[in-house]
């Protein structure tokens, strides 16, 4: 019997997590940080079982291997760069769900 896959390490940079706290706290300004918080909860384990399987794959890194992805949840637009072999994820960027009530 095959053994599972072991689960992606994840990365981001620093710049994203800077901007992901500034979007806490619009969050918890606008009375949505509870909810706020759960949809990160999500976004914290989703990408661990396969990134590929939750974002949208915008262009391909080939020399780097990488295929960078695009993926949404309830508040956020997440934008992550994958590498199949390493089973890494890089976080590089959030922005608002336009459709958010963060928006």
């Amino acid at each position: 019997m095959a053994s599972p896959d072991p689960p992606y390490r994840i990365q981001m940079l620093d710049a994203a997590e800077q901007r992901l706290r500034g979007f806490a706290r619009q969050a918890a300004e606008r009375g949505v940080g509870f909810e706020f918080a759960r949809d990160l909860d999500a976004l914290r384990t989703r990408p661990r079982g396969g990134p590929a399987r939750w974002g949208d794959p915008l262009f391909n890194y080939r020399a780097l291997g990488m295929t960078h992805y695009r993926g949404r949840s309830e508040f956020l637009y997440t934008f992550f760069s994958v590498n199949e072999d390493s089973r890494l994820a890089y976080v590089q960027d959030f922005a608002v769900n336009p459709y958010s009530r963060l928006a």
